[in-house]
């Protein structure tokens, strides 16, 4: 049994409905899992109506006011029947054998507390002639065909965040090994995405809770799905403001959990690096060199805000 928690706020209805039609095609059996959607707080509040007759049959839609995607996915951990919980995002479509593989799989591996799979992109337009895969932060990843598991032991062992790691689009986990985080949601700068407010390391923060708590992380590849990327998404402007963000959060993160590789830097200090960052990253050149630096500069806002919660 395995509970697909799907947060969305303000839906793009062309992708939601390709996403709703994947988890609609799953080779489990029907009695075999369930939906959970969690609308937080969308201009236009979805009803169960509004949903496909299909999908209004199975669904358990529930309200979270509060914006933030951690808040969300709380409500929705919150609802979930089943101790085995899949993250599904609004523009993801499951491969239909990806709620049958993470059943199998977890059976297998009772100590894998969170796992991922491969997130392939399905660019909606096609991407400028300067864009590189991996350029940004646009929640894909696809490690390869081989399983990986970084135990608990490892971690305890080698303190820091592991290779092949899972991302919030396709993380699939136990109730149990999120105990932790789940006291924790709301305590710490990191909401994930609130609206039009980029926030991000929300994932990040949930592996490393499970890792702490005893469980392993493991990449499997046999969990696949495709995530669609709209043009807006593949604009400079874009990209650069979700690497920053994404650089930023995943600093704090790794501090709120004592791993940090990096020190903390005064403000007066940031001027200068970003600065000198500039002219490392030869950001006058195109789109390619201001992003990356753009993920410099979130570095660097991180390490200050260290400073910042520290005289706090």
């Amino acid at each position: 049994m395995i509970s697909v928690v799907l947060p969305t706020h303000n839906p793009d209805p062309e992708r939601f409905s390709q996403t709703l039609s994947g988890l609609l095609k799953q080779s489990i059996a029907k009695e075999d899992w369930e939906l959970v959607v969690v609308d937080n707080r969308s201009e236009t509040p979805i009803s169960v109506e509004s949903l496909e007759n299909q999908v209004k049959k199975r669904v358990n839609l529930i309200c979270q006011p509060r914006l933030g995607l951690s808040f969300a996915r709380l409500a929705g951990i919150e609802a979930a029947k089943n101790d085995t919980i899949v993250f599904c995002d609004d523009d993801n479509i499951l491969h239909e054998d990806f709620l049958r593989n993470a059943v199998k799989l977890t059976s297998k591996n009772p100590n894998v507390g969170v796992a991922g799979g491969k997130s392939i992109p399905l660019f909606l337009s096609n991407p400028p002639s300067w864009y590189k895969t991996g350029l940004a932060p646009l929640g894909c990843q696809d490690f390869g065909e081989d399983d990986y598991v970084f135990t608990s032991g490892q971690f305890n062992r080698d303190k820091r965040y592991p290779d092949r790691a899972p991302i919030g689009a396709g993380m699939v986990f136990r109730k149990k090994a999120m105990e932790s985080w789940k006291l924790n949601v709301g305590r710490s700068q990191i909401t994930d995405r609130k609206g039009s407010q980029l926030s991000s390391a929300g994932d990040c923060d949930m592996v490393l809770h499970a890792l702490e708590s005893g469980y392993d992380c493991a990449y499997w590849p046999q969990l696949e799905l495709k995530h669609l990327i709209p043009s807006s998404r593949l604009a400079e402007k874009y990209l650069a403001a979700i690497s920053r963000a994404a650089f930023r959060d995943f600093v704090i993160v790794l501090d709120m959990h004592r791993i940090c590789p990096w020190s903390r830097i005064s403000r007066f200090s940031f001027c200068l690096r970003v600065l000198k960052s500039w002219l490392q990253c030869k950001a006058w050149r195109g789109p390619v060199e201001r992003i990356r630096w753009q993920s410099s500069v979130g570095q660097f806002e991180g390490r200050v805000a260290l400073v910042m919660k520290e005289r706090d």
